[in-house]
């Protein structure tokens, strides 16, 4: 039995051969281990051997060869050992038999002496690796603790200097911090000591791998060396000979402060000088039994946090420290930190004006939550990627023999499959219902952990389907990972990233309750997901005390939203001792008083009493204007999409937009808080109030603070209540009667000191004038009575003449009926006529009355009534231009048929007496009688002006714009030439808010909708008999081309008063009940001006803007630009494109290269940007928002002068690089675009993203091609260096499946365990992974020859946007395999190219040998779309 299983083991199991040694020339037949575990000879491995891979005859199972193949596996040492002991016996069976019995003593006592001494070299090279191990902790250790010692004293020394200068070197301070991590390459004493050991280490732990070798299996060879390896475990350490003092020294480097402000912040080198802190090489001395491990080795912290107890959740357990004292900025930690270093918790008398910007992530009330500081965000993210680092692969795994215990530290995989720090709170065993305190991980069925970084508790289910111990591990280590005592002293530089915060000094509504379930909802979407600004006001036992404050997202509201005022305001909290911000809101501007004792037209908004009421000015469109753009911005469909604008907690004095009972939006302001979540507010444009709910408040946006509040609070001047103290309501009904919502002429007088109401006298009027004084009517019928008790006297009126001749006229209709007229009859005098407009197509039509046409109107309407008010509807065959009296609205009025009434029953009719069409039924129209056909309407067209761009038509905006101005407006029109044709050219002039007359040409002109009308030279102007002229203007109200020619200068305005800029659209015309002379200037109530030395425009408010210039010595700071070589796509700059820059440059250094120089000093500065290298220029390419100029000479970029270009670091001894970095390659000289050129398809990616080379770009270089270069170096291949600079985008030499050396370029990393890099074929454009074995160093020679692949983009089509294969490129989803097999199929044969642009990709046109596009098959079938 014995015998065979002696030949079992020595032969092999698959040929049955025996295993053989080497011996002289022989190589013998050794066994190996392949990955499987089974064994077989080298012979039967050689044979089984395909590609590098050996598959398991027995189990199936497929190894991996090394990189010598075969032989590179390991050696069976049980069986060599058995083939070396029958090898001896042999040998001993051979020896005399009269020798026998003296030759076995000698060989036991050999033997015996062999191992004791092996024995006692082994007992001694385990006593010196624990020595050594020792050593080479100790200065591990020591290194690293120096080197963060040394770096924390830089950040110290750095910040002090930084101090002195933090405002003009802080980008230097951070190019200097960049440098402190390679701190260690600063001690190459200390790095050559470790070195040293690691060598004696290994020489120590390969002499004992080969006596155990000698031990467990002797060989004969072996005792050759066997002395050697003897004297090598037997040397003794010398720890003298180590330099243990070297990890005592400084880095020599040292942050100073100069005079020099260029030079003022630099690294110092210097002599090393001894840290202050003992070196490791006393307690080295002491012993290496009494150690401890570097992790019990550090001081304690005070900011460790303690696991919570399972009996209450872990948001109530005690942090030990918080962090409130973190700046803002900048973290106070990073993985470096000192673990000695503790960071002073903040005390209540820190300074509360601070803000921190924080993020919420989670709550659980509002007096109980976590935050995380927004400043610590990358240290967070590199936390995470520690973490992750520790948990990789099998790193952390529990193993079956682990306890888990309620307060340990574990690693747990929470979202996007990333892995967290958390501390075990409940463990559940199987089978038991209650909780325990520890558990084995085999058992653990359910566990409950407190997430440190992020505040709150997660449940995880253990499950296994198998119920095995083997799929209970593997689901365990799916989601738990261990903590072990290294992994805790590396976490302990990481604290907790979740901090305790509880809102100061609010307490629940109801204290016996505690806080509801609406608090936590409310304070849930108040905070949300985006950053918050925290105040913190001190520390209560575990727990920071703060304020979170909204930030507002634009200017409008300058006050933050507080959330603890927002909880109080919607009563799910209340103050304990609130504190007050002392910031005021933003109001509105105050109105715009009149002047006193000048008479105005205004609509009184709301009466309140006779001493309280609101008047809103009618000489002004801007308050038309903001009411149409309110509701724009204020829709339902706008505010649900906008939640900035909702306003959470408005404060008292707060501006805000409101809701009224129409559901339009309002200006308004807060005037008090009545409870329940309501909220009074005033109209500050009507001057009304209301109570809303805070859901009926939003926002205002920045532009409609530009204008003042319309509404003015007045009252009667002259009138008091009869009792002398109380308006009655009959009084108030009979004003509001007489005055609410009508047009009154208002005389204002001078207001009482410290009194907001302004006194004024009301007057009802129309477009004739005042009629009668309101406060006399109020007198007169007893409601009210004059101040001092007696009537003061009437005014007397100077009425004009119109008016008297309109008194005249009513006397003599007193006396006569008045005579019909149902035609228009223009009056001989064609000049500043008093007109309504009635409705307003475009500048070149629109149509007006005459208001000295009113009575006709008048006796128009009474007539139709008494004829057609009581007949009934009759069956008419409506045909087009037929008159007819239409019912519309209730009023019967003239109209004319447009076209021929069909089967619909509906008809569009004109209205013959205001121009605008309407549609009605039939049965609204009778058959005018002949005597009233007619119109008082009159067709014009503005005068001397044309459609702007050199259309023949008026642009909808030109239209919008003066219907929106002119429809229903009063004006004065001058007929320029009266013909029989219509429309008739006039002159309109509107008033504006301050009371002049604007021609409306002129604002269509100066808004840029309308040109003036070219005019010859000598064109003859002609005039109508009667001199037709303008509004008289004074000399001093006139400007323009008029004041020129009188060479007389304005007189110079008093500060402050806005000067318009030239480029300000003339202010826009109202309507008007008045007449005043035109003022001297068009004032605006904003005005868009640039700031010089910023660039920014914006619109402000007059009073904002002073005629004053200062500083004219100093040259403004801002200089306008423009890019350089770029044409946008499109021609013009779209919204994408512009937000694109915003993005990238505001805010941001960047390099400017100046390239050409206006011609005129105020015009823009042409520029090339680079940031970090990259040109502004190509960015924009790249994003398709512009293109090239292709006459644009290409820029030579100047690069910056570098950040340490002041530092006086010493090279002496650096050694320069072994292999000289090469140059990029050189791509081949295409032909210009739109030539067609031969190409070879190279490499296909994706069916519109391919490599190609052009057929006649092989050209040789010194009589030699590229593949005859090729098939030279790899002759002699042997003798290529390997590759040891592995720098992304570098040149190489990579091996190919033929065996081949090829150029290739570097792209990136693969793996790291084994090293895989991932290469491109520059001639070929394929991609490959390979090793580092197969890479080589290329020579320079190969550089001469361009390179034979071109990454294009075909331009023509583009993927499908709607596919019906399923088989889709993994890396391509757009693109389905099908399109790339037909494209690969199009491209076989002779293939033409064109290149169509080169910027931001090189793209070209593949043509087939019959000059067609190759693409358009694809297209055909589908599987593409054009482009």
């Amino acid at each position: 039995m014995d015998d065979e299983r002696d030949n079992h083991g020595s032969n092999c199991e698959l040929c049955g051969g025996a295993y053989t040694l080497p011996e002289d020339e022989d190589l013998g037949n050794l066994p190996r281990v392949i990955a499987c575990g089974h064994i077989f000879c080298t012979a039967c491995l050689c044979s089984l051997e395909i590609d590098n891979v050996i598959k398991c005859p027995e189990c199936k199972v497929e190894s991996t060869l090394p990189e010598d193949g075969v032989n590179g596996l390991h050696e069976d040492c049980k069986i060599i050992g058995l083939i070396y002991t029958a090898k001896i016996h042999e040998m001993k069976r051979c020896i005399v038999p009269a020798n026998v019995e003296k030759a076995e003593k000698d060989v036991e006592k050999a033997e015996k002496d062999v191992e004791k001494a092996v024995d006692e070299a082994l007992a001694q090279a385990v006593e010196n690796m624990a020595q050594l191990d020792h050593i080479h902790q100790t200065l591990v250790t020591g290194l690293a603790t120096q080197a963060k010692r040394e770096q924390a004293r830089l950040v110290t020394e750095i910040d002090k200097a930084v101090d002195q200068a933090i405002h003009t070197l802080y980008k230097r301070r951070e190019a200097l911090l960049r440098e402190l991590p390679n701190m260690q390459a600063r001690f190459s004493s200390s790095q050559e000591e470790v070195s040293r050991v690691q060598e004696r280490m290994n020489v120590l732990k390969m002499a004992i791998q080969t006596a155990k070798e000698f031990r467990h299996a002797p060989s004969l060879e072996q005792y050759d060396t066997l002395e050697k390896v003897l004297d090598t475990l037997q040397a003794p350490v010398d720890a003298q000979s180590f330099d243990m003092n070297c990890i005592t020294l400084g880095c020599g480097l040292s942050c100073v402060w100069t005079d020099s402000l260029m030079e003022g912040l630099k690294m110092k080198a210097g002599s090393p000088e001894p840290l202050s802190e003992e070196p490791p090489l006393r307690a080295l001395q002491q012993g290496g039994s009494n150690r401890k491990p570097a992790w019990c080795r550090g001081e304690g912290r005070s900011r460790s946090h303690t696991p919570p107890s399972r009996h209450k959740p872990p948001q109530q357990q005690d942090q030990e420290s918080l962090r409130a004292n973190r700046p803002s900025q900048c973290s106070s930690r990073s993985p470096g930190h000192q673990p000695g270093s503790t960071l002073t918790p903040l005390s209540p008398a820190s300074d509360p004006g601070i803000y921190h910007l924080v993020l919420v992530t989670h709550v659980v009330n509002p007096g109980h939550f976590y935050i995380r500081y927004v400043a610590e965000k990358r240290e967070g993210l590199m936390l995470t990627k520690k973490i992750n680092h520790l948990c990789s692969g099998d790193k952390g795994r529990f193993t079956p023999s682990d306890t888990l215990e309620t307060g340990s530290a574990v690693f747990v995989k929470w979202k996007d499959g990333f892995w967290c720090r958390a501390t075990v709170v409940e463990l559940w065993q199987s089978g038991s219902v209650a909780a325990v305190n520890a558990c084995p991980i085999t058992r653990l069925a359910r566990i409950q952990v407190f997430l440190l970084d992020y505040g709150f508790t997660e449940a995880i289910v253990l499950q296994s389907e198998e119920g095995t111990t083997e799929s209970l591990m593997e689901g365990v280590s799916e989601c738990l990972r261990r903590v072990d005592m290294v992994v805790q002293s590396e976490m302990r530089c990481w604290a907790p990233l979740a901090i305790k915060c509880s809102l100061k000094d609010l307490i629940p509504a109801d204290l016996i309750k505690g806080w509801s379930k609406e608090a936590q909802v409310e304070f849930r979407n108040v905070v949300g997901s985006a950053a918050m600004e925290m105040q913190v006001f001190g520390q209560d036992k575990n727990s920071l005390q703060v304020d979170l404050r909204k930030s507002p997202m634009d200017r409008a509201s300058e006050l933050p939203i507080s959330v603890r005022e927002y909880l109080v305001f919607i009563e799910v909290a209340r103050f304990y001792s609130p504190v007050v911000f002392g910031r005021s809101p933003l109001p509105y501007y105050a109105p715009v008083y009149p002047d006193i004792n000048t008479e105005f037209n205004a609509v009184v908004s709301y009466i309140s009493s006779p001493a309280d009421f609101y008047i809103q000015l009618v000489d002004s469109v801007d308050f038309q204007m903001l009411t149409a753009k309110l509701q724009a911005c204020y829709n339902a469909t706008t505010v649900d999409r906008d939640t900035d604008l909702h306003l959470y907690c408005p404060v008292m004095g707060q501006a805000c937009v409101a809701r009224f009972d129409d559901n339009v939006w309002y200006r308004a302001q807060v005037i008090g808080h009545p409870g329940g979540r309501k909220v009074e507010v005033r109209y500050v444009d009507i001057g009304n109030t209301k109570i809303l709910s805070v859901h009926d408040l939003r926002k205002p946006k920045d532009e409609f603070f530009a204008l003042p509040a319309k509404a003015i609070q007045c009252c009667l001047a002259d009138v008091v209540p009869l009792d002398g103290e109380t308006w009655s309501d009959t009084c108030t009904d009979r004003f509001i009667r007489l005055a609410h919502q009508k047009l009154v002429t208002v005389v204002a007088f001078e207001m009482e000191p410290n009194s907001r109401l302004l006194p004024v006298r009301l007057f009802e009027g129309s477009l004739d004038g005042p009629l009668a004084n309101i406060s006399d009517q109020l007198v007169t019928e007893e409601l009210a009575s004059f101040k001092n008790g007696h009537a003061e006297a009437p005014d007397v009126w100077d009425p004009p003449i119109e008016d008297l001749l309109a008194a005249e006229g009513k006397s003599d209709r007193d006396q006569e009926p008045l005579e019909f007229q149902p035609q228009l009859q223009l009056p001989v005098c064609l000049n500043e006529l008093k007109v309504r407009v009635t409705h307003v197509s475009s500048p070149g039509s629109f149509c007006v009355q005459l208001t000295q046409n009113d009575s006709q109107l008048k006796r128009v309407s009474e007539l139709l009534n008494q004829e057609y008010a009581s007949m009934e509807p009759q069956e008419v065959e409506w045909k087009a231009d037929m008159y007819c009296a239409a019912l519309i609205n209730g009023v019967w009025e003239r109209g004319q048929i447009c076209t021929t009434v069909t089967s619909s029953s509906i008809a569009e009719v004109l209205r013959c007496d205001f121009g605008n069409k309407v549609k009605l039924h039939v049965s609204n129209l009778q058959p005018l009688q002949p005597s009233l056909v007619g119109s008082l309407m009159l067709e014009c067209t503005l005068y001397d002006i044309r459609p702007a761009g050199d259309q023949s038509t008026w642009t909808a905006t030109a239209c919008d714009f003066i219907s929106y101005y002119l429809d229903g407006a009063s004006a004065v029109m001058t007929v320029k030439e009266m013909t029989d044709e219509r429309p008739v050219p006039v002159t309109l002039f509107c008033s504006n808010r301050m009371g002049s007359y604007v021609n409306m040409a002129d604002s269509l002109v100066s808004e840029g909708l309308a040109l003036k009308q070219w005019k010859p030279r000598n064109a003859v102007v002609p005039k109508p008999e009667e001199s037709v002229a303008e509004p008289q203007v004074s000399g001093e109200q006139k400007d323009g081309p008029d004041m020129e020619k009188r060479g007389t200068p304005p007189s110079p305005p008093a500060c402050p008063v806005l000067i318009p800029p030239p480029s300000s659209p003339t202010s826009i015309p109202a309507p008007s009940s008045a007449f005043p002379k035109p003022a001297p200037r068009t004032h605006l109530s904003a005005a868009k001006v640039r700031y010089v030395d910023y660039g920014l425009v914006e619109n402000i408010p007059v009073v904002h803007v002073y005629p004053l210039l200062l500083c004219e010595d100093v040259p403004q700071l801002c200089v306008p630009c423009q890019l350089y070589g770029v044409n946008p796509v499109g021609g013009q700059w779209q919204w994408d494109a512009v937000a694109l820059l915003k993005a990238l440059l505001l805010n941001r250094c960047v390099d400017v290269q100046v390239m050409e120089l206006p011609t005129d000093p105020r015009g823009s500065l042409t520029v090339q940007i680079s940031m970090d290298g990259m040109n502004l220029s190509r960015i924009l390419c790249h994003h398709q928002h512009a293109t090239m100029d292709k006459h644009a000479e290409r820029p030579i970029m100047i690069p910056p002068a570098p950040l340490l270009d002041d530092w006086e670091i010493s090279t002496e001894g650096l050694e320069s690089p072994e292999v000289p970095v090469l140059g990029p390659f050189i791509y081949p000289v295409l032909p210009q675009e739109g030539e067609h050129f031969s190409v070879r398809i190279k490499h296909l990616r994706t069916p519109n993203e391919l490599f190609l080379w052009p057929v006649e770009g092989g050209a040789e270089v010194d009589e030699e091609t590229l593949e005859e270069a090729l098939d030279r170096i790899n002759k002699d291949a042997g003798s290529l260096p390997q590759l040891s600079n592995f720098l992304p985008g570098s040149a190489c030499l990579a091996k190919y499946s033929d065996g081949k050396y090829y150029r290739a370029t570097l792209m990136d990393f693969v793996s790291v365990d084994p090293v895989r890099l991932l290469i491109q074929h520059v001639d070929f454009g394929s991609d490959d992974t390979l090793p580092p074995s197969k890479l080589r160093q290329m020579p320079a020679e190969l550089l001469r020859f361009s390179t034979r692949a071109l990454k294009v983009r075909v331009a023509g089509f583009k993927a499908p946007s709607v596919s019906l294969e399923t088989d889709m490129l993994p890396y391509q989803p757009k693109w389905s395999k099908k399109a790339v097999q037909e494209m690969i199929g199009l491209l076989h044969g002779n293939i033409s190219a064109s290149v169509v642009a080169t910027e931001p990709a090189l793209t070209v046109l593949l043509f087939d040998k019959k000059g067609e596009l190759v693409h358009l098959p694809l297209v055909s079938s589908g599987l593409a779309d054009l482009d």
